[in-house]
């Protein structure tokens, strides 16, 4: 109940004359005693306009307060609110709905506006429990800010303020916003002064704060920042402080050791404000649990309604989703092309997408974002050198023992506050080694590699996080190597020469008559010289990682290329193998996959079965196989080939790679021993 002092605190009014003021507490004081018709009286009601004349907003806090005191009937206040309302300027007639909602908006909330002037009001919202309210911020122009207005309107007025009024109102607020303070708003994470905050986006809004120091829940009346809830977003838990991020790898499809070091590190970025973000890119067979892996890691991050996608179909949506979501989760991706893994670039580093805007024929809809990006498909998605110098890979096994999709869920709600609480433990703990950890050398997507060796330190683990990511990074690049045609091209041609220094148009002829491969995507091969100048520039980072070095010189008769053998940096493996390999290239086939017969040598096709894709840890045992059986590999494409149609024609399942023994076996019943 409010207070008699509170009650009558609107006879203490700075904006009116003392004679005022007197017939305004005389009215109450009588109205309070059982008289409310007082409050009707000429003199009262000249008093009443008088005051909502030149301090409305004051009287509208007042007439919030008396209601909730319920001092004075509710009907009453009603009739009077009505009944006092001022002119509207010019004269004409009571005020109209518009701009009682403009009145009512700027009496209970804030308005600004952020730095790409897209205009918001914090506003005040009870709590659930009907006990206190908390404050939440919307998009003027959304549907979460339109019902709370029109609520509160209600509230007061018990009527809707309609379509017209609230298009009207709208355009006023936006100027008082565009007038008010500039302020950053977020979708789920923000850094702040070295802390990180996280928007649980429950229904009380609260924060959790992370500090060097450990991690706390606040209030986000609180928080130095503000986070706004997008449609599709979901409530985190709330994080249990005993947890463990450990206890993930118990819900997913578990990986190798170093996988998972970069997948918590991942993990960490994601929550992180404006610094570039790897893209995680997760690929299995099919029943290898993408989805779920892709879910849970999702959940940690962002929870939302929707939480996989389908890839999208115009590389607008990118940029549209980026707007809503703070992860973007695209599950059974076949594949990607050119522009979705430059759009995915773009997300990863940052960047902008325009557009003109509906309705209009000159103005521009302009989207800048940075997000964190995860991409699944049964297949490897990133083949494009620039997106996957980008990329942590994640290689799921097969799974042998499946499990009720009921008892899956069922743990991983138990479980979920408490790996929360450990992801925010592990962030505190490495927020804690930030300042103290110097990575010498770092590699593209520095700061990741930052985070990840201050990840390291903090758990007390000796690991080289560099290296760890750098074999990652190594084994996407030269598989994007495999998937170029003139990458292929290129380490050919190093093969063969020390060093290469001509013209563009004279390198063009010579790959095209002597190196191109046998089978080969058409469209990836450049048709001018000045196409293989660009394809060269967005493939000369991934072929230094294969030590050759591409360089551009300006001459009088065109550009030249400079191409030279470099040593790459040595990058230890984790678990490197010695394997013998013929001493001649008049080995045949068969007598290559006997000598690899216990190697890693993984061997797959792309482009629909028409291109060779050799894979092992020992790039260099790589290159020697795929030199040794030149002369064979129509003959091994042929054998894959005959294997993935026998398969089809029998409702088999078609492998997606084949190793030495497995080919040797194809191999020696084609030839019938």
């Amino acid at each position: 109940m409010m207070s008699d002092a509170v009650l009558e605190a609107i006879s203490g009014s700075a904006l009116i004359d003392d004679a005022t003021n007197a017939i305004i507490d005389k009215a109450i004081e009588r109205a309070k005693g059982g008289l409310p018709s007082a409050l009707f009286e000429d003199v009262a009601l000249a008093a009443f306009r008088k005051l909502r004349e030149v301090d409305e907003n004051y009287y509208l806090r007042l007439d919030a307060d008396w209601r909730a005191a319920k001092t004075i009937p509710h009907a009453v206040i009603l009739r009077l609110f009505k009944i006092t309302a001022p002119l509207p300027a010019g004269g004409g007639g009571m005020q109209t709905k518009a701009d009682l909602l403009v009145a009512l908006v700027n009496s209970k909330a804030e308005l600004f506006r952020d730095d790409d002037d897209e205009f918001y009001a914090t506003c005040p919202c009870d709590n659930p429990s009907g006990e206190g309210s908390h404050n939440e911020t919307y998009l003027l122009r959304g549907v979460d800010f339109r019902r709370w207005a029109s609520r509160e309107f209600f509230n007061i007025y018990e009527s809707s303020p309609g379509d017209s009024a609230f298009k009207d109102a709208l355009e006023t607020l936006e100027g008082f916003a565009a007038e008010g303070e500039c302020r950053s708003v977020y979708l789920r994470y923000a850094m702040h002064e070295n802390e990180v905050y996280v928007a649980l986006h429950d229904d009380l809004a609260r924060v959790v704060k992370i500090t060097a120091k450990g991690w706390n829940v606040i209030a986000a009346a609180d928080s130095p920042v503000r986070f706004r809830k997008s449609r599709n977003a979901r409530a985190l838990p709330y994080p249990v402080e005993s947890g463990e991020l450990g206890t993930l790898w118990e819900h997913i499809n578990p990986v190798d050791d170093e996988t998972r070091v970069l997948v918590e590190a991942w993990l960490l970025e994601a929550m992180r404000g404006d610094f570039p973000f790897p893209v995680l890119e997760v690929s299995g067979e099919q029943g290898s649990a993408k989805s779920t892996f892709q879910k849970r890691i999702c959940a940690l991050i962002d929870p939302a309604k929707v939480m996989l996608r389908r890839e999208p179909k115009e590389i607008a949506d990118y940029f549209v989703s980026a707007r809503h979501n703070h992860v973007l989760c695209y599950d059974n991706m076949s594949n990607l092309t050119a522009g979705e893994q430059d759009a995915l670039c773009t997300m990863s580093t940052g960047g902008g997408f325009a557009t003109r805007r509906l309705h209009t024929t000159s103005e521009e809809e302009m989207w800048d974002a940075k997000r964190p990006v995860i991409i699944g498909g049964i297949s490897e998605l990133a083949t494009q050198a620039d997106l996957a110098d980008r990329v942590i890979a994640v290689e799921l096994p097969i799974i042998k023992t499946y499990k009720q999709e009921q008892g899956l869920e069922d743990a991983w709600a138990r479980d979920y506050p408490a790996i929360l609480g450990g992801l925010y433990a592990r962030m505190s703990q490495t927020l804690a080694k930030l300042s103290s950890t110097v990575v010498p050398n770092p590699p593209r997507l520095a700061d990741f590699a930052h985070l990840g060796q201050s990840m390291l330190v903090g758990i007390g683990d000796a690991r080289d996080f560099i290296e760890v990511f750098t074999r990652n990074r190594n084994r996407v690049v030269n598989r994007a190597i495999e998937s170029s045609p003139v990458a292929q091209a290129i380490v050919s041609l190093m093969d063969k020469v020390p060093s290469y220094y001509d013209t563009t148009a004279a390198l063009l002829t010579d790959l095209t008559n002597n190196h191109r491969p046998i089978f080969y995507d058409k469209q990836g091969w450049p048709r001018s010289p000045k196409g293989l100048g660009g394809t060269l520039r967005r493939l000369a980072p991934a072929l230094r990682v294969r030590g050759i070095m591409v360089e551009h010189e300006k001459s009088r008769d065109g550009w030249r290329v400079k191409i030279s053998q470099v040593q790459s940096a040595p990058v230890p493996e984790s678990a490197p193998t010695p394997v013998p390999v013929p001493d001649t290239d008049k080995r045949d086939l068969s007598d290559w996959l006997t000598a690899l017969y216990a190697s890693d040598l993984k061997i797959s096709v792309l482009y629909g079965g028409k291109l060779l894709r050799f894979e092992s840890a020992d790039e260099a045992l790589v290159r020697e196989f795929e030199q040794g059986i030149q002369a064979d590999k129509p003959k091994l494409l042929a054998l894959i080939q005959a294997d993935i149609k026998r398969a089809k024609a029998h409702g088999e399942t078609v492998r997606q790679e084949y190793d030495c023994p497995s080919l040797l076996k194809l191999l020696e019943a084609e030839d019938g021993v």
